[in-house]
């Protein structure tokens, strides 16, 4: 969730006897001490979660120019560092960076050096350094400061990087310029932004920049900044808000692709022409095309398309008009007993190199971590088909005789064009010793809201699930709240799934991927609905037919789902067993008030005005925090204390307010951790902890870990 810092709320709560009782908020015991914890042995019949989450993601790619090399982050230290390989699967991968978490890179066109950012302990506010791709020499561009900054990339001769940042203190994101070339380096203002505004993309030529202005969570306008004149002309302002990124320029700079939801419910293909300023539509289908990329040459246009969370990777030759669906797969066994199968999950970003036909993409799903692929069409085959296979039809994946789905991109009709071969897995993460045999993937299902409204969610059902053993479930929320519950690898889901829990993964009013419609339907005075919607998921479960037990529900969620989280404990009491909070607003008076310079842009068209007295009193009352009375259930909270957009206050607060009233909480207030749990020490630490209070509010799920 992209959310908000807020100030310590004083709410008088509770009578003066309970609170002369009350031990303090913090507490000494709410600070956790990470404490080691035994692995147990590989191939154990009931893992520890420590396993799952020693569970390693390569993501991020990004090409050095001539594609033979790929920079990427990944965990294996314990934080997100920056590590090298060779796209030809060569000399192994190695680490270049070793100090705080990575949060961003990019490779220069030039290939000489890495941009990459770091923060402090989780703040988000960033400093920029170059690094050599073998990491023996590096360069400060930006020191750490209290400004919040955004890169914004390289110009293509490498001889300029763009950025957005704050002043100190300041709300506004001013555009700015570095000279790399030049003896000092000093940061040239190019561009006084107001609110959200961030560089998109560099004009090929260098002499100019595509501006993103925040419009709301889910939408942008967008101006196209001249860097010879200094002027900043608007390229798309609609009335009704609209999304426009993923920008592709032509190489001579004529026009762009882009993925947009102008004028649209879902997100198509579009191509604009910066000379006639006429945008033409290439693919409108109807779900949202996410990711575009074109070669360098721009002869190869690639997309992905978002189908009920699973993506869809297209790949269209310009000069034969020719489009087939790339099919990336995973090796496992040895010998005779080699199994070669595609996958199906999420593509999470893509990438050509700057002088080679050379694409990266990152792919995520049940039994893989995330891991990354490079696509090379001069090595490609056009002619190879899909034949006829069991319960193969459009919309729903390919199995294998157990049941596995095994397909990632549309999935094709007998005989039609599929990309082989030049698709080729770059980085092999480990699993920790799991086996991904026994990993589940999801179900989606749809079911309706309180208002007839038809709601979405991803559905895990453990192993020994059936009538006679019902599993307890977990419900978890996403953060956002526009964002989507997506089948990439959960090692917290499938952790709950191996230990017989079922896990709906809601997408509630207001989550991305199913239309622009949807994505709105919780703005504003709409924003309960949302909350209602987690009352109807339980509704759903009792009626569905799955064997699950829907008296024995906990719900989970982070950021906007830690909100959601506190609203479902204290709205809906009678419908949880337990929750689970991390870094959640209680009070959206306090979080509006105090929001970060990212999301105040936002917050006005998301939530409403808080200097407006009549939506300040209605913030009041969705606050979790006002309706505290009504939490029963036992809950866990997390916090990290460095955390920019949801202040630890938040929690502190309701945490207060609960044990003021004699109730069930536990708190994980963390001090060197921000809005996310980075270090695998502190997540360790932090989900053994979610697992034993799960055990114990909702008991073992069915028939878990081989009925143990």
């Amino acid at each position: 969730m992209r959310r908000a810092f807020a100030l310590l709320c004083c709410v008088a709560l509770v009578a003066g006897g309970a609170a002369a009782r009350q031990k303090p908020t913090p507490a000494p015991e709410d600070v956790p001490v990470p404490v080691a914890g035994d692995l147990g042995l590989a191939g154990a019949a009931c893992p520890d979660i420590a396993r799952f989450l020693n569970a390693r993601a390569a993501s991020a790619p990004s090409l050095s120019p001539d594609g033979r090399l790929v920079a990427f982050r990944t965990s294996t230290t314990g934080t997100p560092q920056l590590w090298v390989a060779e796209t030809k699967r060569g000399a192994a991968p190695r680490q270049i960076t070793f100090g705080e978490s990575v949060t961003f890179h990019d490779w220069s066109p030039g290939g000489e050096w890495i941009a990459y950012g770091v923060d402090r302990s989780g703040n988000e506010r960033e400093g920029f350094y170059l690094i050599s791709p073998d990491g023996t020499r590096e360069v400060e561009l930006l020191a750490p400061s209290e400004a919040f900054r955004a890169w914004g990339g390289f110009s293509r001769d490498g001889r300029l990087a763009a950025f957005a940042a704050t002043e100190p203190g300041g709300n506004d994101f001013h555009i700015y310029t570095l000279n790399l070339k030049a003896e000092e380096l000093r940061p040239l203002r190019v561009y006084a932004g107001q609110g959200g505004t961030y560089v998109a993309s560099w004009r090929p030529d260098g002499s100019g920049l595509l501006l993103s202005k925040t419009r709301g969570e889910d939408a942008n306008d967008v101006l196209y900044l001249d860097l010879t004149t200094g002027e900043a002309k608007p390229l798309f302002q609609p009335k009704e808000a609209a999304r426009y990124g993923s920008f592709a320029w032509t190489p001579d700079g004529r026009g762009f692709y882009m993925a947009s939801d102008e004028g649209r419910d879902f997100a198509g293909l579009a191509f604009y022409d910066l000379q006639t300023r006429k945008l033409t539509w290439v693919e409108t289908p109807a779900r949202d095309v996410e990711r575009v990329a074109l070669s360098p040459d721009g002869r190869w246009l690639v997309w992905s398309e978002n189908v009920n969370g699973f993506s869809e990777l297209s790949a269209r030759d310009l000069k034969s008009k020719r489009t087939t669906t790339l099919a990336p797969t995973v090796t496992r066994g040895e010998g005779a007993r080699t199994t070669t199968r595609a996958v199906r999950g999420v593509v999470g970003a893509l990438e050509w190199a700057a002088r080679a036909d050379v694409l990266a993409f990152q792919l995520s799903a049940p039994g893989v971590p995330g891991d990354i692929w490079v696509f090379e069409p001069s090595k490609a085959s056009m002619n190879a088909t899909i034949g006829p296979s069991r319960g193969a039809t459009r919309g729903a994946p390919r199995r294998t005789d157990t049941g596995e789905p095994v397909v990632i991109g549309r999935v094709v009709n007998a005989g039609e064009p599929v990309m082989l071969g030049g698709v080729v897995r770059v980085t092999d993460s480990t699993l920790a010793g799991l086996d991904p045999d026994k990993f589940v993937a999801p179900v989606a299902v749809t079911f309706k809201g309180h208002d007839g409204e038809t709601i979405h969610a991803l559905l895990y059902l453990p192993p020994g699930a059936s009538a006679q053993r019902r599993a307890p479930v977990v419900l978890n929320v996403h953060g956002g709240p526009t964002s989507q519950a997506r089948p990439s690898f959960g090692s917290v889901t499938q952790y709950l799934v191996a230990r017989g829990y079922a896990v709906l993964d809601l997408n509630f009013r207001g989550s991305t991927g199913y239309g622009k419609r949807y994505a709105r339907l919780d703005n504003g005075r709409l924003r309960p609905n949302a909350v209602k919607d987690m009352g109807a998921a339980v509704e759903w479960l009792a009626k569905s037919g799955q064997p699950v037990d829907a008296s024995k529900v906990a719900v989970m969620g982070g950021s906007y789902g830690g909100y959601m989280t506190y609203a479902a404990l204290a709205l809906l009491p009678e419908k949880f067993a337990a929750g689970v909070s991390f870094v959640g607003v209680s009070n959206w008076v306090t979080a509006l008030e105090g929001a970060s310079p990212e999301l105040k842009a936002s917050d006005r068209l998301e939530y409403g005005n808080i200097d407006d007295p009549a939506d300040r009193e209605f913030f009041k009352q969705l606050s979790p925090i006002t309706h505290v009375a009504g939490v029963r259930a036992p809950l866990l909270v997390s916090h990290g204390a460095n955390d920019p957009r949801d202040p630890v206050t938040e929690s502190d607060q309701f945490v207060s307010a609960i044990r003021a009233r004699g109730g069930e909480v536990e708190y994980l207030r963390w001090p060197d951790e921000g809005h996310s749990i980075r270090k695998l020490s502190n997540r360790v630490t932090a989900y053994r902890r979610v697992a034993r209070f799960l055990e114990r509010t909702l008991g073992r799920g069915a028939a878990a870990c081989g009925g143990r």
